[in-house]
């Protein structure tokens, strides 16, 4: 009957210095300082702080957009000064914090003359264009 590994190697001691080798080994693989990927969770942990950043300001940017909006949609015999500064606070915010993606379109006025006009395709706030694509917010 032959024996198993286990079985052979029962009772036999390693060689002098070996289990202080298996600590040390053991604790560097375990040591964060030492561990070649130990600077990946971090890395992880920045993309994903990083992600959060940008669902929030697109949260915002799309909040902002319906308040925008919304306000617009109030006729000017009701609109005071307070809710001229709203409005354009409001603006304001969605010009600074944006990352505008300018779209250039046109439209045409009659049958011989259009309008081009540049415009952000998240916040739809409308850009002047200077040249060559520089645009005024």
């Amino acid at each position: 009957m032959r024996e198993s590994f286990g079985e052979r190697t029962q009772g036999l001691r390693p060689p002098k210095g070996v289990d202080s080798r298996r600590a040390k080994l053991s604790s560097a693989v375990q040591s964060p300082a030492l561990d070649p990927l130990g600077s990946f969770p971090n890395k992880i942990d920045l993309l994903l702080q990083s992600i959060k950043k940008i669902i929030k300001m697109e949260l915002n940017i799309s909040l902002m957009l319906s308040v925008k909006q919304k306000l617009e949609r109030i006729p000017i015999s009701n609109q005071d000064p307070e809710y001229k500064n709203i409005h354009c606070l409001v603006k304001k915010y969605l010009k600074d914090h944006c990352q505008h993606s300018i779209v250039t379109d046109s439209i045409d006025i009659d049958l011989d003359r259009s309008m081009t006009f540049h415009y952000c395709e998240y916040c739809e706030t409308t850009f002047s264009c200077l040249s060559n694509n520089n645009f005024i917010k």
